[in-house]
């Protein structure tokens, strides 16, 4: 069981050394479990990802600053929209051309700050 991004990410490669480009459906499968993961350390309840656009959905308890969440994703093309203030709820929408995934993964593990141990 894969406890952290970054053994998802050594997966990930293993993968694709061993049986080439991956499938769509893997694709998702890893990315679903590193967003799993990164929330999971930031207290997120869910994150839905829908065509070019993802809500992130913090718990309760969660209050994360506004400031910390735009150095997170400064180095992204994305659009932001809060949605809800308590809990927290924001719709990011692609801007660029890297994948809404990609962005959102990319954003949480850099407001989650260096990965432990």
């Amino acid at each position: 069981r894969m406890s952290d991004a970054a053994e998802v990410a050594a997966m990930s490669a293993e993968l694709r050394d061993r049986y080439g480009p991956l499938t769509a459906e893997v694709e998702r499968l890893l990315v679903a479990t590193r967003l799993r993961l990164l929330g999971a350390a930031l207290a997120i309840e869910r994150v839905l990802v829908q065509g070019d656009a993802a809500r992130v959905t913090f718990r309760a308890h969660a209050s994360p600053r506004m400031t910390d969440l735009q150095k997170a994703f400064r180095n992204h093309q994305v659009e932001v929209e809060v949605k809800r203030p308590m809990p927290l709820s924001i719709v990011f929408r692609r801007a660029g051309a890297v994948r809404i995934e990609d962005i959102v993964a990319d954003g949480l593990a850099a407001l989650r700050g260096p990965a432990p141990g």
